[in-house]
């Protein structure tokens, strides 16, 4: 049986078959430095996982596409991943995968 190839997220990010992601190392930076930027938008605790998880979401929602790079780390955008970051604390307790 073969497994489903990999899912291009945006550029930089993929998800295999079992849903585990793959960010490349200049995505791996990025993702660090709005981590530290997010905890400004929300009263959660932020780290990479999840604003890669809230980013996950917003490309799933179509409100990024997969295809483009991820935009500015403005105000707007920040918002956009401060909500799907405090709905992951509000449905799950900010847990994006389950302990091992």
């Amino acid at each position: 049986m073969t497994e489903p190839t990999a899912q291009q997220i945006i550029p930089g990010i993929t998800l295999d078959g079992s849903g585990r992601a793959t960010v490349d190392g200049p995505m791996g930076k990025r993702l660090i430095e709005l981590a530290i930027q997010l905890e400004s938008y929300t009263p959660h605790p932020v780290d990479v996982q999840h604003v890669l998880a809230a980013i996950i979401i917003a490309a799933r929602r179509g409100q990024l596409a997969a295809t483009q790079p991820l935009p500015p780390a403005d105000a707007p955008f920040c918002r956009l991943l401060a909500q799907h970051i405090d709905a992951l604390f509000a449905r799950h307790g900010g847990r994006v995968a389950p302990e091992d």
